[in-house]
């Protein structure tokens, strides 16, 4: 869902989730791990340095924190 940009996707996911206890931990993990692979792809690819690209992921994914997961800290954690 993240590689295809299924934001509505993510955040039917996220309310169903929610209410249990401690199920975001596995999509924030999964969240996190993307970003990390995705992250690494990108230095690997190209010649940009490793602050561009956090700050480039960041950017692009504080948007999914705030709009599939209402913001929840657990994924704020993840996109750290």
């Amino acid at each position: 869902m993240l590689k295809d940009d299924k934001k509505n996707d993510l955040s039917r996911m996220y309310g169903l989730y929610h209410p249990i206890p401690q199920g975001l931990e596995p999509l924030a993990n999964l969240f996190k791990q993307h970003i990390l692979e995705e992250g690494v792809s990108l230095i690997k690819q190209t010649d940009t340095s490793i602050n561009q690209v956090v700050n480039e992921l960041q950017e692009k994914y504080i948007v999914y924190v705030i709009e599939c997961f209402q913001n929840n800290t657990i994924f704020h954690k993840a996109l750290e």
